[in-house]
């Protein structure tokens, strides 16, 4: 197998690189071709892969400005867009997995993902909301510290700490009032809190 490269003519960068099984000597025939297609300022636009008679290609949006890339959208429909902070530090981030490109929509096949930062610009902790119900709080390590899960209408129906294994249950009436909070430690034991 041979591999052949071919240089974009303005930007000086990679646009095709090209495998290829020799036949005889020759040349041979073309398996598979990357190709790279940049934009007006040299950013990459869009990659893509050709073998087999299809072609899948990967698309890359930038934020003005900045040049940050604010948006993926990947071979199999499903996208990620990102916020930076006014320091250009990821702010929130949205891998929409199964809807059209936008980043208002958060289906059961998304989730979101919130930074924190301290002074020194470590991150803190994550805030993860899947696309059903649920949120959670990651720490800086990975490590999940709360979950938060939310009724039909959006509100907290149960917050578990994930460090000290206690929970927060709570219920709501007719009128959309906190009804009824009940503190659960870990050791199973109830402290309940009831609203009229």
């Amino acid at each position: 197998m041979k591999v052949l490269y071919d240089y974009h003519d303005i930007f000086d960068r990679i646009e095709y690189i090209d495998e290829v099984t020799p036949v005889n000597g020759a040349s041979g025939q073309i398996l598979t071709t990357v190709g790279y297609i940049y934009d007006s300022l040299a950013r990459l636009e869009t990659q893509y892969v050709s073998s087999g008679g299809q072609s899948r290609a990967s698309n890359y949006y930038y934020d003005s400005g900045y040049d940050r890339v604010s948006g993926t959208e990947a071979p199999d429909g499903s996208c990620t867009y990102t916020e930076y902070d006014y320091l250009s530090r990821p702010y929130v981030s949205i891998y929409n997995h199964y809807s059209p490109w936008g980043a208002n929509q958060m289906d059961y096949g998304s989730v979101a993902e919130q930074y924190d930062y301290n002074i020194n610009g470590e991150v803190t902790g994550i805030w993860r909301k899947y696309g059903g119900n649920g949120v959670s709080l990651y720490d800086s390590t990975g490590a999940k510290e709360v979950e938060i899960y939310r009724d039909w209408a959006g509100r907290p129906a149960s917050i578990c700490n994930l460090i000290d294994e206690s929970s927060l249950e709570s219920s709501w009436n007719s009128f959309g009032m906190l009804a009824l909070e009940e503190h659960i430690d870990h050791e199973g034991i109830k402290l309940s809190s009831v609203y009229l």
